[in-house]
């Protein structure tokens, strides 16, 4: 597994973090309500797969916590997979706040649904992972 931050492209998956706390998030959520309700949240997800999904608020933080716990068994990966990826979205959650921290993954080939991209000006963090 491979993570790029900044601009990301030719990716497996693309995780973003946005601010709900943000009225143009709050409102772009809105706008893609339909989107969202075709894909599984990460609650549906069992496991680490790289589908579509999105969540927040304590099954975000129960995921980013699953990802040190059960990923970091694997700590001898050259980039550190479990801990990397789980710390990056606790160190999120703690920013931004439980309540604020809204997770959605992207799989670039479609697998678990489609969502749309969302805006940059909206997006917190970004990461690309294969």
């Amino acid at each position: 597994m491979k993570y790029r931050n900044g601009f990301v492209s030719n990716s497996s998956s693309t995780a973003f973090i946005l601010d709900m706390s943000n009225s143009d998030t709050e409102k772009w959520l809105k706008d893609n309500n339909n989107s969202f309700n075709q894909v599984h949240t990460l609650a549906d997800h069992k496991g680490y797969s790289r589908c579509t999904a999105y969540d927040c608020g304590k099954t975000l933080k129960d995921y980013a916590e699953g990802w040190l716990n059960e990923m970091g068994k694997y700590i001898d990966y050259p980039w550190d997979i479990g801990n990397n990826f789980g710390s990056w979205i606790l160190s999120h959650i703690y920013a931004l706040g439980i309540e604020n921290a809204f997770f959605m993954r992207i799989s670039d080939e479609g697998m678990g649904g489609d969502l749309p991209y969302p805006p940059k000006e909206i997006v917190v963090s970004e990461r690309e992972y294969h």
